[in-house]
């Protein structure tokens, strides 16, 4: 009796790439991230000397794809399509330029009691200047 070639099924894909400058030169150890859309199960990776990276083993499904690097914007791709037995590849191109931070602000507190902030920001901005000038002294002045 001789046994039968066991065929394995393959329940993953993977996602592999490279990450390049403006210029086509590649970006070594610039952060990759993906988050599977549906599930949110988020997935890292960094790239090696030659800008290369792998996420191996990643679930079927839609992913969005987050690539940084200090000096350069962040890339985001949406949707990158991951299937069953197949290797996705994707270029991440970073534009030169400083990462930017989002601060949300929904409101502060002020003397012991919660406030729009909005509000408040609109009240400073009415303010005429014009009438403060006298507060304010030349650089040369300041100690």
């Amino acid at each position: 009796m001789s046994a039968a070639p066991a065929h394995t099924q393959v329940l993953y894909g993977s996602i592999v790439g490279t990450v390049q400058d403006p210029s086509g030169a590649v970006v070594p150890k610039a952060a990759v991230s993906i988050v599977n859309k549906e599930t949110g199960q988020a997935r890292e990776a960094l790239a090696d000397e030659g800008g290369m990276y792998t996420i191996l083993n990643v679930l079927p499904g839609k992913y969005d794809l987050k690539v940084s690097a200090p000096g350069f914007r962040q890339s985001i791709q949406n949707d990158v399509e991951v299937a069953i037995n197949s290797v996705t590849r994707i270029t991440a191109k970073l534009e030169v330029g400083q990462a930017t931070e989002q601060v949300t602000v929904s409101g502060t507190w002020r003397g012991g009691r919660r406030i729009d902030l909005d509000a408040f920001l609109a009240e400073v901005q009415a303010i005429d200047p014009a009438a403060h000038a006298h507060l304010a002294k030349p650089a040369h002045q300041c100690h």
